[in-house]
């Protein structure tokens, strides 16, 4: 991705007339805080990768009502700019620990990673906390950061029986993952759980950095689901969604055929001196062998594709096009591409005979000249037993 916006935060660098940064890096700016806080934690926690095995973690709060209360499900209905002010001024108290310790601090950020209901917090940093934008393609976006000496929860985590019972269990944490979403659990609430280090055998728990965590529940559930699907019977018509959000444009496309995902990213030019850029990834039925090139984004498109047709009990090979139009300018996470991809999935879809009307359909609504594309599908290119022509 290209991050002139998010280099420049809104200085006007550019030269833009309308700088989408601006008033969400000036609100920022102007905000001052004070070293003992209290905050409201969705409930929420943020565990770094550098530096590992010593991590910071901590949880990630708001000082008053906030769209960030909401579960990750519901951030799709703000746009960027509404979005980037919520969360960037979520308040991450963090501490530093080795992936593997065990103390009282570390035990109430974890009640806060297992609680199911937002949660009040008292924050008592070392100094004034200060702005320290965080942005990166897997994770959501963190906006203020301060260390803490001292955390206290005010009042009681709601922890559900579910995972009080998990927890004396010995299970290993893809046990935990698969148990939790069988249970109705989200990816969202599950990640978290992982991340904190309750997840797992008692002797093997430790902290997981939370870019991590995200990618490692969408591909273990992933599979989980592959696993059912592929011994489903295959669908009997080639079905065709569409949908977007936040500037990701996707077409998802089911074919008849044993189960085969392969994602295309067109990345389109920001401006007249670049050019645009495609990228591919696939797996059949065996899976992957090698993590995705595509990094997080790849697991975050195939969990809902998979999550619908483990809801049809059908099998399928799918061609999922990603468009990412120069409207998403600020990287926020895979939840977009989980999200949007959820969302084109409960579209209603059209159904073809052929592949050739399928990508007749779909090219109307894609702005990259088919011509850059279609040639790049090795689907198309494979032999099967299905009759394209």
């Amino acid at each position: 991705m290209r991050l002139n916006c998010i280099r420049c935060k809104g200085r006007e660098l550019c030269h833009r007339e309308n700088c989408p940064f601006r008033n969400v890096f000036r609100t920022m700016r102007n905000l001052r805080f004070e070293r003992v806080i209290e905050a409201i934690t969705p409930p929420s926690i943020f565990v770094g990768r550098f530096g590992y095995p010593k991590v910071s973690i901590g949880p990630l709060g708001v000082r008053e009502e906030s769209m960030m209360l909401e579960p990750p499900e519901k951030w799709g209905s703000l746009d960027i700019p509404d979005f980037l002010a919520n969360r960037l001024s979520m308040i991450h108290g963090r501490t530093f620990r080795d992936v593997k310790a065990r103390d009282r601090i570390l035990e109430s950020i974890q009640e806060v990673a297992m609680s199911i209901k937002p949660s009040d917090v008292e924050m008592e940093f070392e100094k004034e906390p200060r702005i320290r934008e965080i942005f990166d393609e897997v994770i959501a976006p963190v906006g203020i950061a301060g260390d803490v000496k001292r955390l206290r929860l005010i009042d009681n985590p709601k922890i559900p029986k579910k995972v009080e019972n998990l927890l004396s269990d010995d299970f290993r944490s893809e046990e935990w993952i698969k148990e939790l979403y069988e249970s109705g659990f989200s990816n969202y609430y599950i990640e978290q759980l992982l991340s904190s280090g309750v997840a797992g055998s008692e002797r093997r728990r430790r902290l997981v950095p939370t870019r991590w965590a995200i990618t490692a529940t969408d591909d273990v559930l992933g599979r989980f689901l592959i696993n059912k699907i592929r011994r489903y019977p295959e669908i009997n018509e080639i079905r065709v969604f569409s949908g977007e959000l936040m500037g990701n444009h996707f077409e998802i496309v089911l074919i008849p055929g044993r189960f085969y995902f392969e994602l295309m990213e067109i990345w389109m030019p920001r401006d007249w001196l670049s050019a645009t850029v495609i990228e591919i990834d696939r797996e059949n039925e065996r899976g992957k062998k090698e993590y995705s090139k595509l990094s997080g984004g790849y697991y975050a498109a195939r969990l809902p594709v998979l999550e619908y047709l483990e809801s049809q009990k059908r099998c399928a090979s799918v061609i999922a096009i990603r468009e990412i139009r120069p409207s998403y300018w600020a990287p926020l996470g895979v939840w977009v591409v989980r999200e949007a991809v959820r969302k084109t999935m409960k579209e209603r879809g059209k159904r073809f005979e052929r592949i050739e009307d399928a990508l007749e359909d779909l090219k109307s609504r894609l702005k990259t000249p088919e011509s850059l594309w279609r040639d790049k599908i090795k689907f198309l290119k494979r032999r099967t037993l299905f009759d394209f022509s």
